[in-house]
């Protein structure tokens, strides 16, 4: 067993603790505590309760993205922010800073300073935002693909893919901003470590610019429920039910899946747990709801994980992931899988990394609606054969995706940072 104790890992992230950026940190504090090391928390949104007390008046003040003045400062630059974290090291003598996601709340400038401080720095990836420029800062769901295929400079010129004609107000200002807000990203590329979950985006990531002997792929799972891994069967009676749980975003396939709508032929109902759709995604949902009398559409608004998600997840027949991108693993799938629930996922995405086709889960296509619902068809007829692969779901969490299986690959990667720190 690794040993921690000598560790004091300061975590820093743009987000908040109790989002899914949360429950990584409190899969760190967990994991990473019960082997002796000391986790403290620099959260730009964190809420009350969510943060030990000792770290309470440490925290940057609460963040907002929406104006063009906050834009610039987290871009190029907060001596506010720095300060406070330069009172947090002061306080905590990190002897390790893990930099999760800081893309959209807290800029590039956190990298330059912590790896200014002389120990091991390392870039935890399980999100696609560090990748535009030009998009930096703005609607998440703007993903620019022309950045993702490794065009990262170009990027800043040419705008966002999927908002053609949007230039932000920070691009458009001048060339040397622009170039010095590239300038800046490119802090990202020069972390000393990388840790993020998934082969196939490990393989997006260098390609984007990462070295390849800096980026470590382990995995990312959780502490789900708190309790050992627990499996029951869904129920047999009632329409079957398949949910889909996430964020609003393109890449995370609402398009595929409400496309596949009209394909199924099995009476069931799908369910899609979406906090804040767009119009354009309730409009989707609308006009999908309308093609298939067998299928029941469901969009829930409102509940979360902890009030209403977890139930609908186990009264499911399975759990919906079609990522259209070369994802990272998504935490849905750990989630799912350790709640004794196969999941239907694309073979893009790392997320088919992680399932056995045919035997805990299925991979599909994400060019092929047909075959995703052809899928969603086999297990809402085939309720004894659905039970058996979340059985085998439940299993292949607890034998390989266990987060004490999480520390190793931490060891793994701190390992990475102190060769290439120096240290």
């Amino acid at each position: 067993m690794n040993d921690f104790s000598a560790e004091r890992i300061l975590w820093i992230n743009d987000k908040t603790v109790g989002g899914g950026a949360g429950k990584l940190y409190r899969t760190a504090v967990a994991v990473l505590g019960s082997r002796g090391a000391v986790v403290a928390p620099f959260f730009g949104l964190s809420l009350p309760g969510e943060v030990p007390e000792e770290f309470v008046d440490l925290q940057p003040a609460r963040l907002s993205d929406g104006d063009y003045a906050g834009f610039l400062r987290r871009s190029l630059g907060d001596a506010k922010l720095i300060a406070q974290l330069r009172r947090m090291r002061a306080h905590f003598s990190p002897t390790v800073v893990v930099v999760q996601n800081c893309h959209k709340y807290i800029g590039p400038d956190v990298i330059i300073e912590v790896q200014s401080w002389g120990i091991p720095v390392v870039l935890l990836v399980n999100d696609y935002g560090i990748y535009c420029a030009n998009c930096y800062g703005w609607r998440a769901g703007a993903i620019c693909h022309a950045c993702i295929d490794h065009r990262f400079v170009r990027a800043v010129w040419k705008g966002c893919a999927l908002r053609p004609g949007f230039v932000s107000k920070a691009m458009s200002a001048t060339r040397t901003l622009s170039l010095a807000l590239a300038w800046r990203k490119d802090a990202y590329f020069k972390a000393h470590a990388v840790l993020t979950a998934g082969a196939i985006f490990r393989e997006r990531l260098v390609a984007a610019g990462f070295a390849a002997e800096r980026v470590h792929a382990g995995i990312f799972p959780l502490v789900v429920t708190g309790r050992p891994v627990e499996w029951s069967p869904p129920a047999a009676d009632g329409v079957p039910r398949f949910v889909y749980y996430g964020s609003d975003l393109l890449v995370k396939g609402q398009g595929l899946l409400l496309e596949s709508i009209r394909h199924i032929r099995q009476r069931c109902r799908v369910e899609l747990y979406v906090l804040k759709p767009s119009p354009e995604l309730r409009a989707m949902v609308t006009l999908a709801a309308g093609a298939n009398p067998a299928v029941e559409l469901l969009l829930d608004a409102e509940s979360k994980w902890e009030s209403g998600v977890r139930e609908a997840v186990l009264a499911s027949r399975a759990v919906l992931v079609p990522s259209v991108w070369e994802s990272p693993h998504e935490l849905v799938v750990y989630e799912s899988m350790a709640l004794g629930r196969p999941v239907i996922t694309t073979s893009c995405s790392s997320n088919s990394e992680l399932i056995q086709d045919g035997v805990d889960g299925y991979v599909v296509s994400a060019a092929d609606p047909a075959e995703l619902a052809a899928r969603i068809d086999v297990l809402a007829q085939d309720h004894a054969g659905a039970s058996e692969m979340g059985r085998r779901a439940a299993l292949r969490y607890e034998e390989h995706m266990r987060p004490e299986r999480w520390a190793e690959d931490f060891w793994a990667v701190m390992g990475i940072a102190r060769k290439h720190s120096g240290l």
